[in-house]
């Protein structure tokens, strides 16, 4: 009985330890996350914005800006959303769709956010962003963040986007 239980765990640890190799091979285990910076300026009037994409440094602060890889043009590809009131407040539930169209490559997102207004028509949005897609430098380029946005009463919001992604060179 001693002797089957010691080819069973030679036959399970070989197991496992081809199939960690087999994950280790594939890329997806040594995959390397960067964290990087979007600042953004919104025109709202025509939804139609600016960019700038940053590698910023794992541990710094966020008032780094960090190392600029790109810049380009952000129209808005359309959005969803509702009104609900929380805890008293009423809030915008939006869904979005923005190309990051950069000198290297374009990056289609996805942003989730509420949208709450403070006074005098300056609004705050916090939520999330994901990439849904990339074309060029950013093709294999996966990840996501946090999103915060001040819309000002002049039309123009002000975006700032941080996160972690894995596939930038």
């Amino acid at each position: 009985m001693r002797l089957v239980h010691a080819l069973l765990a030679v036959v399970i640890g070989a197991a496992l330890v081809a199939g960690a190799t087999a994950y280790a091979g594939s890329g997806e285990a040594t995959a390397q996350r960067q964290r990087i910076g979007i600042n953004m300026v919104v025109n709202d009037n025509t939804d139609t914005g600016t960019f700038t994409l940053y590698r910023l440094r794992a541990n710094t602060p966020t008032d780094v800006t960090g190392e600029p890889l790109d810049s380009g043009t952000a129209p808005i590809d359309g959005w969803a959303f509702g009104h609900e009131y929380r805890d008293g407040m009423k809030v915008l539930n939006a869904l979005r769709g923005l190309t990051l169209d950069g000198q290297d490559g374009t990056l289609q997102l996805v942003q989730r956010y509420d949208e709450s207004e403070m006074q005098n028509g300056v609004r705050v949005q916090l939520g999330t962003w994901t990439i849904a897609k990339g074309t060029g430098a950013y093709a294999d380029v996966k990840g996501g963040g946090r999103y915060v946005a001040v819309k000002t009463s002049n039309g123009r919001t002000f975006v700032r986007q941080e996160g972690w992604v894995a596939g930038l060179s």
